[in-house]
């Protein structure tokens, strides 16, 4: 099955969510069950759930719209020009708790190709947050309104 990048509106993670789930343009967050809007992007298979939220957790917190669209500018960059590894080595060293995924990739150029795709649509998500939004994916866990799903640990 298909899954659609999409931006929480209420705690600001990008999740990847099943097409069948999406109506009318929007879907629920996995996490909080908030309302997210759809990232203008390519689908994913399954196989990239995991990955999509290991480097989405690992990116996000703290960052900005600004920040953001900068990011996928650049790596939007390095994916049409087919930049070397040491572009790809360059932006995974900005996030320390990337580095096991950095190790495990190495020099494999597929590989690479598809975590920046996936760091694409990630960014290209963050840049839709809007003013007044929280900037963090991962650091909004006490909320005022209560949560009606729980939160997968």
């Amino acid at each position: 099955m298909p899954y659609l990048p999409t931006l929480c509106d209420h705690c600001s993670r990008p999740r990847l969510v099943p097409i069948a789930d999406v109506t009318d343009g929007a879907a629920r967050c996995p996490d909080c069950n908030g309302e997210a809007r759809i990232v203008p992007s390519r689908s994913y298979p399954a196989a990239d759930l995991d990955l999509f939220d290991e480097l989405s957790e690992g990116v996000s917190s703290g960052m900005s719209a600004a920040t953001a669209q900068q990011l996928a500018a650049r790596v939007g960059h390095i994916l049409w020009s087919g930049s070397s590894t040491s572009a790809f080595n360059d932006l995974m060293e900005r996030w320390p708790g990337l580095f096991t995924l950095q190790t495990a990739i190495g020099g494999n150029a597929q590989a690479q190709r598809r975590v920046l795709q996936l760091l694409s649509t990630i960014f290209a998500a963050l840049a839709m947050l809007r003013p007044g939004m929280p900037v963090s994916s991962h650091d909004q866990e006490e909320r005022s309104e209560p949560r009606t799903v729980a939160p997968s640990r």
